[in-house]
């Protein structure tokens, strides 16, 4: 670990923006996003920007196109207005974001605007059966919306005319020409226009006469990113009464129920999809099969399939994730060895430098520790757990100050009792009996846990003895 800590490190990505390829910024962002951490992921896409806009000899239309899905993806519908305009700036012809930012001012009622792109997609590109299908959608949409009679029956005629030219496009490419409702909705769901999506699907059901499979399998996902996650089960299950192994439906299930914390179902789907796929299996559904056992405390099956995500999808999460596997199993050298390999990945990660805090605080090497923790706090470390866990094992060394420095700064980010039930003990070693009687106390109003209760009460009990003596 000494290799990694004796270099300097620097304290934020602007200090190593010219010295970090731009894929490297989107390989970091996908890897936040993975973990929930939107913000950072937006950070990392920032940078990416940043460094492509100071290069001229680089054209960032694609970084402010992935940044606009992004943003789309999280709910940040004006960034995302914004990269989709950047982007077309760049490049009047960019079709990703000619579409992007057409079908976004769609889904807003902004029907005059939202024509004039993906109009000028089609332009860009006649021989394209996305763009035919979007403009369809954008007729078909209009026309409903429309007062007039006599207008909205050319806008259903332009519509049933965009549908065609895309279904016979679909067909020289040797597909059903019906397919282009389907695949307009997936390519919807990618970039989050759930109520577009279900526009279409609704639609095609109606076409159909019933809900295909294929339709109830979008459909299905549509719920999930919707968070309707009663609609979403019971539709989900029904396709797998029709098609017991469908990876996608059971990939799909596990990501509802690891929405909802049900860990034990999660890892029963994700592991039944993977033992169906067996082969190509992406490395993000082994890191979350691997989460679900860490949340179940099966170390030992994490860490196997966090090595299996290692392997398939090599970077600084997986290695992370394999690292902290071995370290709740108590296995150091490895779990060691697994975060200087995330290290190496990515140094600016917090939580990796968490981890190697923690290992030099179990190995008795505290300056590594104060090192690995220090940067842990400069890359944003707020994890309030691990904060806490990390004053743990430094008041294990008798470092009461900082100690109590990580309770507090853990209490910051979450009150928790049980935080405040080590800061207490950790007061009372230090003597300062008042301070720790209070924080004593605050654990016995907050917790719901017997045991944390009746150690607050009885050490309050121990410092009134010392204090009336």
């Amino acid at each position: 670990i000494f290799v990694f800590l004796g270099a300097p490190i620097p304290g934020t990505p602007n200090e190593v923006n010219k010295r970090t390829p731009p894929s490297r910024w989107k390989r970091l962002a996908d890897e936040a996003e993975e973990t929930g951490d939107f913000a950072l992921a937006s950070k990392y896409h920032q940078e990416r920007l940043v460094q492509e806009f100071q290069d001229p000899n680089m054209a960032a239309t694609t970084p402010w196109y992935e940044y606009g899905e992004f943003s789309l993806r999280v709910r940040d519908i004006s960034k995302a207005e914004q990269a989709f305009k950047e982007a077309i700036a760049i490049d009047l012809n960019h079709l990703p974001s000619l579409l992007a930012y057409g079908l976004l001012l769609l889904s807003k009622g902004m029907f005059s605007e939202s024509e004039v792109f993906l109009q000028g997609a089609v332009d860009v590109d006649v021989e394209n059966v996305l763009c035919w299908t979007c403009l369809g959608l954008f007729m078909e949409v209009a026309a409903q919306a429309e007062q007039d009679t006599y207008r909205q029956k050319e806008r259903a005629k332009e519509a049933h005319y965009s549908y065609n030219q895309a279904k016979r496009l679909y067909s020289l490419k040797g597909h059903d020409s019906q397919g282009i409702y389907l695949f307009l909705a997936e390519f919807l769901l990618d970039l989050h226009f759930e109520d577009l999506a279900d526009h279409c699907l609704m639609n095609e059901v109606k076409r159909q006469g019933k809900a295909t499979v294929s339709c109830m399998l979008l459909q299905g996902r549509l719920y999930v990113q919707k968070e309707n996650y009663e609609k979403a089960t019971s539709t989900l299950q029904q396709v797998l009464k029709e098609q017991k192994d469908s990876v996608t439906a059971r990939h799909l299930m596990g990501d509802l129920y690891a929405k909802q914390g049900m860990a034990a179902e999660a890892e029963e789907v994700y592991d039944r999809a993977i033992e169906i796929q067996r082969n190509g299996v992406e490395g993000k559904v082994y890191v979350r099969l691997g989460d679900a056992q860490m949340q179940l405390q099966r170390y030992d099956d994490a860490r196997d399939n966090y090595l299996c995500a290692a392997k398939a999808w090599p970077c600084g999460l997986t290695w992370m994730n394999v690292g902290i596997a071995y370290y709740r199993l108590a296995d150091y050298e490895h779990a060691e060895q697994a975060l200087n390999e995330s290290n190496i990945l990515n140094n600016l990660n917090p939580c990796t430098w968490a981890y190697l805090c923690l290992l030099c605080l179990k190995a008795s090497r505290p300056e590594e520790a104060d090192f690995a923790f220090n940067q842990a706090l400069k890359q944003g470390l707020k994890d309030p757990e691990l904060i806490a866990e990390i004053g743990s094992e430094q008041l294990a060394l008798g470092r009461v100050q900082l100690a109590e420095a990580a309770f507090r700064r853990s209490l910051k980010e979450e009150d928790r009792a049980g935080t405040h039930l080590w800061l207490a003990n950790t007061l009372t070693q230090m003597r300062l009996f008042e301070e720790a009687r209070a924080e004593y106390a605050t654990t016995i109003a907050m917790s719901e846990d017997e045991a944390e209760r009746a150690e607050a009460l009885r050490q309050m009990q121990t410092i009134d003895e010392v204090l009336a003596a």
